[in-house]
């Protein structure tokens, strides 16, 4: 039982691989037991506050105005599949987002503005943890749970075998264009 439960933990600690985009028509949501948002508006040019349990002892700091137009620069002059450019954007998400609707597209192409509103604009995975014990029999799993980013989020495993009902806690959060920071 003890094993189970280190196991679990690794598992835990490493699901960042079984996370996925989820498209909205091909994966029915399933409920979210429990989320507080995290992001608080401010005024007028000034990035939202967002901190999450997960985050709240590495929280993401303020995208300025003079970096938000050398990043939007840099990100006009990237190969069209992204750069660290749109992948540092993409790791401010609710701030760069505010800032695009603030500042502006400083100049950068219309089709590079749409493609950074649309990464920008994904608020959530679908998250999945499967745990095999060292038998190969699955104790664990939860499966397509809809999971929105910066939010604490309580999941309550779908299926358990012999092993008491539990759930995981914690918080996703999206630092690059392929890349989800998670802690449970």
């Amino acid at each position: 039982m003890l094993r189970a439960l280190f196991l679990f933990a690794g598992l835990a600690a490493l699901c960042a691989p079984l996370l996925w985009w989820g498209a909205e028509s091909a994966l029915a949501r399933a409920p979210v037991a429990q989320a507080k948002p995290a992001c608080k508006p401010a005024g007028p040019l000034e990035a939202p506050v967002c901190v999450g349990c997960g985050d709240a002892r590495h929280p993401t700091r303020r995208l300025n105005e003079k970096e938000f137009r050398e990043l939007m620069r840099s990100y006009a002059a990237e190969p069209a599949e992204g750069g660290s450019a749109l992948d540092t954007l993409c790791y401010y998400g609710p701030q760069a987002h505010f800032m695009l609707d603030a500042v502006g597209a400083c100049e950068v192409e219309p089709a590079r503005v749409e493609r950074l509103r649309r990464e920008l604009a994904r608020d959530h995975v679908y998250f999945s943890v499967r745990v095999i014990d060292e038998h190969g029999v699955e104790r664990l799993t939860l499966k397509n749970s809809y999971t929105p980013f910066d939010a604490n989020v309580h999941h309550h495993l779908n299926a358990t075998k012999d092993v008491p009902p539990c759930e995981i806690s914690g918080t996703l959060k999206r630092v690059g264009l392929h890349h989800i920071w998670a802690r449970f």
